[in-house]
């Protein structure tokens, strides 16, 4: 039985890939924040700064860490370029996780958590986004991995015990400047070697924490990069949010989550770095609830549950038909089940898009999106000028920045009190905009407030729909 959830889990890392590339051909926006990494890559490419003062003309907020913008950059930018990135560290997060359980407990315990890892909608549905999480939890994922294989093992490694805390300094460094939420990997690998030798584990957070910090002093010349990564994240927290995402995603790990807490002492004795990991992992959930977090929030939750739950099913053999039975259901679960409100499940995805392949769905859908890029590109030649834009990223592949970047920081910080909304709201009065686009002209917008709206309507008409957005341009008058 375990082979069957192995081979379903082959089946949904087949179906994950066969998406991922299809994303990766598509011209256009498939998620709000892939609009504001490609506006970052943007910029990085024609030479531009990304940190910039947001009260100044194009209102500008970066809450991102430059890594994968900079490395999207040198391949070439577009959505291409950082979708095609993503995929591959969401193959590599993949392998990481299966050698971690494989390493301690054999091949059967690394299928299993590469299995369970993969087989799910958050694997699935992420993967191909051009956002910045699966870089930073790659780096996160081999910083572990190193340090369960050198600092953590019996015998000293080859490059000494100095040598494998500056390796791993550099990958949790590398994991910060990825995403700057990326800290618990550090933690949870100077803990586990301070448990072994006290004197190590402080070496090895002393070297990360300058090793994270070194770049940070010299970006942070005049202060705005501390701005943008502390002051203008620390976004408000919302109970209500928090219990929804988490519920949701509890669905599609029911099984595993509970058999990884119930294995916990097993894996720390085998695995302790991951055990804390999955510890802190566990402790960071409620971070999901802040203004702008979503599901990937649990990406390293998911992985660490799944070592631990590889780790599990090797400790469990004595009880082998119920060990799969139980994986079996696992898997069923992630394939079967979706992450509302936009991730499909695994087995939807297989009947929609695999079959396409054949019938020419697929090709029908990619040209549809290239005609749109191409509808978006000829409106905007008959409209020279700033252009205010919900997504982003169709801006940007037309080859017009936006005006504003990202409208739900910079909002959510204007009822902080730490941005002046005052200048943007008399440019809309004014009709300042060549044009607007947007996905939902009305004040059920979820990036807009409804003030900015209203003003929107008052001075904006509809005049065209290309794709997802609305395309409002000036009232007469």
């Amino acid at each position: 039985m375990a082979r069957i959830a192995w081979g379903v889990g082959l089946l949904a890392a087949l179906v994950a890939l066969v998406h991922g590339v299809l994303m990766v051909l598509y011209p256009l926006q498939l998620d709000y924040a892939e609009g504001v990494v490609l506006q970052l890559t943007d910029l990085l490419r024609r030479g531009e700064p990304i940190y910039r003062d947001p009260q100044q003309f194009p209102w500008l907020v970066s809450p991102y860490a430059p890594l994968f913008p900079a490395t999207a950059a040198l391949l070439g930018g577009g959505f291409a370029a950082g979708r095609a990135l993503a995929l591959l560290c969401a193959v590599g997060c993949a392998v990481l996780v299966g050698c971690a359980a494989g390493r301690r407990a054999g091949w059967g315990a690394g299928l299993t958590a590469a299995t369970v890892f993969v087989a799910s909608p958050l694997f699935l549905n992420w993967a191909p986004l051009d956002r910045v999480d699966l870089l930073g939890l790659l780096f996160d994922l081999g910083g572990l991995y190193w340090v369960e294989r050198t600092l953590l093992r019996e015998s000293p490694s080859a490059v000494g015990e100095r040598g494998s805390i500056a390796v791993a300094a550099v990958l949790f460094a590398l994991a910060f400047w990825s995403k700057q939420t990326f800290v618990l990997g550090l933690v949870a690998a100077s803990l586990a070697v301070g448990l072994k030798c006290r004197r190590a584990g402080l070496g090895l957070l002393a070297a990360g924490v300058i090793a994270m910090a070194v770049p940070f002093v010299f970006l942070n010349r005049d202060g705005r990069l501390a701005d943008i990564f502390f002051r203008f994240n620390a976004m408000p927290w919302s109970a209500d949010t928090t219990r929804l995402w988490t519920v949701e995603w509890l669905r599609t790990m029911v099984v595993a989550l509970p058999i990884s807490a119930v294995f916990l002492a097993r894996a720390w004795r085998e695995c302790p770095a991951w055990a804390i990991y999955f510890v802190l992992a566990l402790l960071s959930v409620p971070g999901v609830g802040r203004v702008g977090a979503w599901y990937n929030y649990f990406l390293p939750l998911q992985a660490a549950t799944a070592v631990v739950c590889g780790l599990a099913w090797s400790a469990a053999a004595p009880w082998r038909p119920m060990r799969d039975v139980l994986l079996l259901a696992q898997v069923a679960l992630g394939v079967l089940l979706w992450l509302p409100p936009t991730m499909p499940s695994v087995a939807d995805v297989a009947r929609g898009e695999v079959p396409a392949l054949w019938t020419g769905g697929a090709t029908r859908w990619l040209s549809e999106g290239k005609r749109d890029a191409a509808a978006y590109e000829a409106l905007l030649k008959t409209h020279p000028g700033p252009v205010l834009a919900e997504n982003l990223g169709n801006l940007v592949v037309a080859g017009r920045p936006a005006a504003l970047c990202d409208p739900i920081t910079l909002f959510t910080l204007s009822e902080m009190g730490l941005w002046d909304e005052s200048e943007l709201m008399r440019a809309i009065e004014e009709r300042r905009f060549a044009a607007v686009f947007i996905q939902e002209p009305s004040p059920r917008n979820l990036r807009f407030p409804s003030r900015a709206i209203v003003l929107i309507l008052k001075h904006y008409q509809p005049a065209a729909r290309i794709g997802p957005d609305w395309v409002l341009l000036p009232r007469p008058g």
